[in-house]
């Protein structure tokens, strides 16, 4: 009788530790999971700013353009 219970006290032990095994690797992945979403949501942060920096440089670019235009129709008016 008694070894069936040290087996059954040892089948116990080994589901907890089983469970807890399992427990530790579901929250690492959920830390993964959010990790990865961290990364994500800064690489998106990160091109919309590029974006909008390039098209801000393309507006200037634009005004500059603009401006030599007019200086240079001032200059023919002359």
């Amino acid at each position: 009788m008694q070894t069936r219970e040290k087996r059954g006290e040892g089948r116990d032990e080994r589901r907890g530790e089983r469970e807890e095994r399992e427990e530790r690797v579901e929250r690492r992945e959920e830390r993964v999971k959010r990790r990865e979403k961290r990364i994500e949501r800064r690489r998106k942060r990160r091109e919309k700013r590029g974006r909008e920096e390039r098209e801000e440089k393309r507006e200037n670019e634009k005004v500059e353009e603009r401006g030599e235009e007019r200086e240079k129709k001032r200059e023919e008016m002359r």
